[in-house]
């Protein structure tokens, strides 16, 4: 059988078309016609190079005229191809998409919307331990990400370049003498930022950022989450502020102790605030006699990474009197002992060594100062006035007129109470009457 499946001779030739083979006659339905006939596919015209789709399904036997459908019949669409029924126009061939597209930037404006347009101050980007940091007119310093702001100023930190730390900062201070490579360095060396590790750059709701940083100050282990504020627009990230204000409470000290503390070997500013990088305080003093350290009181932490995340420090100084000290006070007091021996009376004014027996002769004692004063100790100095108290005994030597003529000769073992002024170099010893 040579016809295609659709009653007709098959258009590709020899082949068998798609429709059933071998099909048995039809039966005429209840209404006694012919049952209806296939449509007879095209035989010329343009062919293609594939199939034509199977014809609709025939209707049911005896069943009356199709009716129209919901909106009728209805005429084809402008444009659409007419054809026999069960014909269906090919369909176009798609068209590539076109690819999106890509504006690259011109030369000049291109440079400036990749560089910034900040007060028409272009950045340079420079490489700087692996971190990209930004430079150019004000906004030295600032970093395409937050975490490498930070990564970058602990960086700074360890290698001693306080210029290149400062740079990381937004806020700068208003006193830098103490902001120095030497000063940074001896910091390093005796509390050194090792193993630093980033675990997290996470937004905040004003469009800051909090960086989750962990590292070894000094050997221990320190975790910190260190807050950055959103950048200004066209500069990068930078810490607040890359020095660290530290604040001495001195006001109800003596002033001349307070003036007499030192911070890396300066003295304490006027204004009660010294300005250093995070890390070790050296506190000091300029009087050799007096030694200052941070209160007990509040504590003598070591330095963590919690410093860098608040970027100041209250400080408490504790003045005491040094070694040094206590051998000056020792020696100042021998020599007002000795200048207490002079003297003939037999209660020699404001000194402690006093002989007062009636059948004395009046100034006819002649003393000899103690050759040891281990017994007197130096203890609490009161930082209101600056005085160390002074107590203990010494023992003087005494030759004395007695009413009868006759002359005696002992020791006298003298009570010594007194104090030394410390704000004085050498300290001023003084007696209280016992």
């Amino acid at each position: 059988m040579t016809g295609g499946g659709f009653g007709g001779p098959n258009p590709f030739g020899g082949q068998p078309g798609p429709g059933p083979q071998n099909q048995p006659p039809q039966q005429p339905g209840w209404g006694g016609g012919p049952g209806p006939q296939y449509p007879q596919a095209p035989t010329g015209g343009q062919q293609f190079g594939t199939p034509l789709p199977p014809p609709p399904p025939p209707p049911q036997w005896g069943a009356g005229p199709s009716q129209p459908g919901q909106f009728g019949n209805q005429p084809p669409f402008t444009g659409q191809p007419s054809g026999p029924p069960g014909y269906l126009p090919p369909m176009p061939t798609p068209k590539p998409a076109r690819k999106p597209l890509l504006r690259l930037p011109s030369t000049k404006r291109g440079r400036r919307i990749l560089l910034g347009t900040g007060a028409g101050v272009l950045a340079v980007a420079l490489i700087v331990g692996g971190v990209v940091v930004f430079s150019g007119g004000e906004n030295d310093g600032g970093t395409g990400k937050a975490s490498e702001a930070v990564s970058a100023y602990l960086e700074a930190l360890q290698r001693g370049d306080a210029k290149a730390a400062l740079a990381l900062g937004r806020d700068q201070p208003p006193d830098t003498s103490m902001l120095t490579d030497e000063i940074l360095k001896q910091q390093m060396e005796k509390f050194p930022i090792t193993d630093v590790k980033i675990l997290g750059d996470i937004p905040t709701t004003d469009g800051g950022a909090m960086v989750h940083v962990i590292a070894k100050v000094g050997g221990i282990d320190s975790d910190e989450r260190i807050t950055l504020e959103k950048p200004p627009p066209g500069e990068g990230w930078k810490l607040k502020s890359a020095a660290m204000s530290v604040e001495f409470k001195i006001q109800d000290m003596n002033p001349g102790l307070a003036k007499s503390i030192t911070v890396w070997d300066k003295p304490v500013p006027k204004s009660g605030k010294a300005y250093v990088f995070p890390g070790l305080v050296e506190l000091g003093s300029s009087n050799p006699a007096l030694e200052v350290g941070n209160s007990p009181a509040v504590g003598n932490a070591d330095p963590t990474l919690y410093e860098i995340s608040t970027m100041s420090r209250v400080v408490y100084p504790e003045v005491k009197v040094s070694d040094t000290g206590r051998q000056m006070v020792r020696d100042e007091l021998k020599k007002a002992l000795d200048k207490c021996a002079e003297s003939t009376s037999l209660e020699p004014p404001k000194c402690p060594n006093k002989a007062a027996r009636s059948d004395f002769v009046a100034d006819s004692a002649k003393w000899t100062a103690p050759s040891d004063l281990e017994a007197v100790t130096i203890n609490f100095m009161d930082p209101k006035t600056g005085k160390a108290m002074i107590i203990g005994n010494a023992e003087f030597g005494i030759s004395v007129r007695t009413q009868s003529g006759e002359t005696e000769t002992g020791t006298f073992l003298a009570s010594v109470f007194g104090n030394a002024d410390m704000t004085q170099n050498p300290p001023v010893v003084d007696f209280d009457r016992a």
